[in-house]
C-alpha cells in the first residue's frame, strides 16, 4: 500500500475501459514509429543505432529480447508513466506533468545520439498522453514493449540481412 492506495491502483495498472481506446493507441503509436523511421531514413541517418547492432552480435537474443520488450517496459512505464507523471498530475497539470516525464525519460536513454533521445522524448509525450486519456499504465506497458519489439525486429533484420 501506498499512502492508502493499492499500488496497482495507484499506478493504473489496468485496460482502459474502451477496447476503442487500445485500437486507437496501438494505430498512434504505429503512425509515430513509421513516421519516425521515415524522417530517420530522409535525414540520412542510420534507423538502426550502432548500440543495438552491438548488443544483437554480443548478448543472448532470449535475453536480450527479455530485457528489452518486457523487463525494460515494465520498469520504466512504472517509474516514468506510474509514478512521476502520475505524481506530478495534480499540482503540474497534464500536459506540463507529460512533459516533466517524458524529458526525465529521454534523458537516461543516454545509449542514443540527441536525435535518438529527441525521439525517445516525442515517444514519451505520446505515450504520456494516452496514459493521461486512457488511464492506463498497462496500455502504456503493452505499447512500449510493442515498439521495443518492432526496434528490435528491424535490428535483427539489419544486423542478419541488410549489412
Amino acid at each position: 500500500r501506498l499512502c492508502g492506495w493499492n499500488v496497482r491502483q495507484y499506478v493504473r495498472l489496468q485496460w482502459p475501459a474502451k477496447w476503442s481506446q487500445v485500437v486507437i493507441s496501438f494505430a498512434l503509436v504505429i503512425a509515430f514509429l513509421a513516421a519516425s523511421d521515415g524522417l530517420t531514413y530522409l535525414l540520412g541517418r542510420e534507423i538502426v543505432p550502432e548500440f543495438m547492432v552491438n548488443a544483437l552480435e554480443s548478448a543472448s537474443l532470449p535475453l536480450l529480447v527479455f530485457a528489452v520488450v518486457i523487463a525494460a517496459p515494465i520498469g520504466e512505464e512504472v517509474i516514468f508513466r506510474g509514478f512521476i507523471l502520475r505524481n506530478f498530475m495534480p499540482s503540474a497539470g497534464p500536459l506540463v506533468a507529460i512533459v516533466i516525464s517524458s524529458a526525465v525519460w529521454a534523458v537516461i536513454h543516454l545509449q542514443y545520439d540527441l536525435y535518438g533521445i529527441v525521439t525517445v522524448f516525442l515517444g514519451g509525450l505520446l505515450l504520456g498522453g494516452i496514459y493521461w486519456r486512457t488511464r492506463s499504465l498497462s496500455l502504456c506497458i503493452a505499447l512500449h514493449a510493442f515498439w521495443n519489439l518492432i526496434a528490435t525486429v528491424e535490428a535483427f533484420v539489419y544486423v542478419n540481412y541488410l549489412r
